[in-house]
Protein backbone atom coordinates (compact mmCIF):
# COMPACT_ATOMS: atom_id res chain seq x y z
CA UNK A 1 0.00 0.00 0.00
CA UNK A 2 1.48 3.02 -1.05
CA UNK A 3 1.50 6.01 1.83
CA UNK A 4 -1.19 8.94 1.81
CA UNK A 5 -0.91 12.49 1.78
CA UNK A 6 -1.47 12.81 5.45
CA UNK A 7 1.34 9.70 6.24
CA UNK A 8 3.77 11.46 4.42
CA UNK A 9 2.89 14.84 6.17
CA UNK A 10 3.18 12.90 9.87
CA UNK A 11 6.54 11.40 8.81
CA UNK A 12 7.50 15.36 8.41
CA UNK A 13 6.68 16.41 11.35
CA UNK A 14 7.86 13.50 13.40
CA UNK A 15 11.30 14.43 11.54
CA UNK A 16 11.18 18.19 12.28
CA UNK A 17 10.14 16.95 16.17
CA UNK A 18 12.96 14.72 16.39
CA UNK A 19 15.68 17.46 14.62
CA UNK A 20 14.19 20.39 16.81
CA UNK A 21 14.07 17.67 20.03
CA UNK A 22 18.65 17.69 19.65
CA UNK A 23 18.83 21.56 19.08
CA UNK A 24 16.18 21.70 22.37
CA UNK A 25 14.88 21.28 25.13
CA UNK A 26 12.19 21.87 28.19
CA UNK A 27 13.50 23.72 31.23
CA UNK A 28 12.47 21.53 34.36
CA UNK A 29 12.09 24.39 36.34
CA UNK A 30 10.14 27.11 33.82
CA UNK A 31 8.85 24.63 31.40
CA UNK A 32 10.47 26.95 28.27
CA UNK A 33 11.86 25.62 25.52
CA UNK A 34 15.65 26.72 25.12
CA UNK A 35 18.65 25.87 23.08
CA UNK A 36 20.83 22.54 24.63
CA UNK A 37 23.64 24.52 24.35
CA UNK A 38 21.87 27.79 26.71
CA UNK A 39 20.94 24.76 29.26
CA UNK A 40 22.68 24.10 32.63
CA UNK A 41 21.76 20.91 34.51
CA UNK A 42 18.42 20.82 32.83
CA UNK A 43 17.85 24.55 33.49
CA UNK A 44 17.81 27.81 31.78
CA UNK A 45 19.90 30.55 32.45
CA UNK A 46 17.83 32.13 34.34
CA UNK A 47 16.48 29.67 36.57
CA UNK A 48 19.48 28.38 37.06
CA UNK A 49 20.43 31.66 38.40
CA UNK A 50 17.63 31.86 40.29
CA UNK A 51 18.13 28.37 41.59
CA UNK A 52 22.12 28.59 41.90
CA UNK A 53 23.00 32.73 42.40
CA UNK A 54 26.64 34.15 42.31
CA UNK A 55 28.15 36.43 45.08
CA UNK A 56 27.01 40.02 44.22
CA UNK A 57 30.28 41.30 44.55
CA UNK A 58 31.53 39.96 40.83
CA UNK A 59 33.99 37.77 42.47
CA UNK A 60 32.09 34.57 40.66
CA UNK A 61 31.90 32.29 43.78
CA UNK A 62 28.46 30.88 44.77
CA UNK A 63 26.51 32.33 47.62
CA UNK A 64 25.86 30.88 50.62
CA UNK A 65 23.43 33.94 52.15
CA UNK A 66 21.28 36.67 51.30
CA UNK A 67 21.67 40.05 53.12
CA UNK A 68 20.68 43.58 53.09
CA UNK A 69 23.03 46.44 53.00
CA UNK A 70 22.49 49.73 54.44
CA UNK A 71 24.27 52.16 52.91
CA UNK A 72 24.93 55.56 55.03
CA UNK A 73 23.41 57.29 51.72
CA UNK A 74 20.46 55.48 53.09
CA UNK A 75 19.94 53.25 49.77
CA UNK A 76 19.95 49.51 50.57
CA UNK A 77 20.58 46.20 48.53
CA UNK A 78 19.32 42.94 48.98
CA UNK A 79 21.67 40.54 47.52
CA UNK A 80 23.12 37.37 47.61
CA UNK A 81 27.00 36.88 49.04
CA UNK A 82 29.43 34.61 49.57
CA UNK A 83 29.81 36.13 52.88
CA UNK A 84 29.56 39.30 55.37
CA UNK A 85 32.84 40.26 54.18
CA UNK A 86 31.54 40.80 50.74
CA UNK A 87 28.47 42.32 51.76
CA UNK A 88 30.43 44.77 53.97
CA UNK A 89 33.12 45.84 50.71
CA UNK A 90 29.60 46.02 48.35
CA UNK A 91 29.68 50.30 48.23
CA UNK A 92 32.13 52.29 45.97
CA UNK A 93 32.78 55.22 48.94
CA UNK A 94 35.04 55.42 51.87
CA UNK A 95 32.49 55.08 54.12
CA UNK A 96 31.59 50.55 54.40
CA UNK A 97 28.59 49.70 56.26
CA UNK A 98 29.14 48.36 59.57
CA UNK A 99 28.02 44.50 60.61
CA UNK A 100 24.43 45.82 62.34
CA UNK A 101 23.26 47.33 58.92
CA UNK A 102 23.36 43.82 56.89
CA UNK A 103 20.93 41.27 58.20
CA UNK A 104 21.57 37.58 56.69
CA UNK A 105 19.02 35.26 55.43
CA UNK A 106 19.24 32.25 57.93
CA UNK A 107 17.82 29.76 55.72
CA UNK A 108 19.11 30.23 52.12
CA UNK A 109 18.16 27.06 50.90
CA UNK A 110 14.46 27.89 52.04
CA UNK A 111 14.65 30.96 50.11
CA UNK A 112 15.40 29.30 47.19
CA UNK A 113 12.94 26.80 47.73
CA UNK A 114 10.27 28.93 48.28
CA UNK A 115 11.25 31.03 45.27
CA UNK A 116 9.06 34.54 46.44
CA UNK A 117 9.48 37.26 44.14
CA UNK A 118 11.22 40.62 45.17
CA UNK A 119 10.81 41.97 41.96
CA UNK A 120 7.99 44.55 43.71
CA UNK A 121 10.57 45.88 46.51
CA UNK A 122 12.31 47.95 43.44
CA UNK A 123 10.88 50.87 44.56
CA UNK A 124 12.33 50.95 47.97
CA UNK A 125 15.48 48.80 47.66
CA UNK A 126 18.01 47.96 44.57
CA UNK A 127 17.39 44.77 44.09
CA UNK A 128 20.38 42.75 42.24
CA UNK A 129 18.59 39.51 42.76
CA UNK A 130 15.41 37.92 43.24
CA UNK A 131 14.78 34.13 44.51
CA UNK A 132 11.81 33.56 41.80
CA UNK A 133 13.26 35.45 38.65
CA UNK A 134 17.02 35.28 39.49
CA UNK A 135 19.54 38.44 38.21
CA UNK A 136 18.48 41.52 37.39
CA UNK A 137 20.90 44.21 36.08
Amino acid sequence: MLPGQGDLLMAEWDRQDRERSRHYAECKECCSEVARDDMIDGLCFECDEAAHPLCACGCGESAIIVADVVFPTGIDCRAPWVDIEHALGAQDTTERPTIDVIVPAEDFEKIIAAAPCWCGMASTTVLRWCPKHGKKE
